[in-house]
């Protein structure tokens, strides 16, 4: 049986790892993340030494409730820039001033013509683009890249060629 103690130990060690992990380099700089560091949030753990059964459940609590997906599914380097994009882990999973909760998306609730919270940010990016450039509600089957051009088919097999590609779905809905 795990003491109290052991388990708080255990709980620093992960989330001291992923805290200097997501400092320790510039991880927007793609170029710069270390090849064999791209792997998942699981085999990372493994290679900070600290993995074993109680680790990879809260490994598992950590990623899945953080971006939807299991830890053998999320690579190291999305979870890291997700994290340092949220400025910490603390911030991304405390409910206090600077957490998340405290963070979102505020609005004049007086102002009854603008979209409310997040919807928000998708109505003032998309009245910034040209007409005929969002699609919404269409279901795509694959995303696939040729040098600066980019191909998306949809499942009615529309094919839509492009420069970029926005998703705003959330991550544990890919597949």
């Amino acid at each position: 049986m795990i003491t109290e103690p052991e388990v708080k130990k255990k709980i620093q060690a992960l989330i001291g790892c992923i805290h200097s992990g997501a400092e320790a380099r510039g991880i927007r700089k793609f170029d710069d993340f270390p090849g064999e560091e791209d792997v998942s949030v699981l085999e990372w753990v493994g290679k900070q030494g600290i993995r074993d059964p109680f680790i990879d459940a809260l490994a598992s609590h950590l990623t899945t409730a953080v971006v939807g997906r299991e830890p053998g599914e999320v690579g190291i380097h999305y979870f890291l820039d997700y994290i340092k994009s949220g400025v910490s882990y603390e911030s991304i999973t405390s409910e206090g001033e600077l957490g998340a909760q405290s963070l979102k998306v505020k609005q004049d609730l007086t102002e009854t013509t603008s979209p409310l919270g997040t919807s928000a940010i998708a109505t003032g990016l998309a009245t910034s683009m040209k007409p005929g450039t969002i699609f919404l509600n269409t279901p795509v089957e694959g995303i696939s890249q040729y040098g600066d051009q980019t191909l998306v088919t949809t499942s009615t097999d529309n094919r839509i060629k492009t420069h970029k590609v926005i998703l705003v779905i959330p991550t544990n809905t890919y597949d």
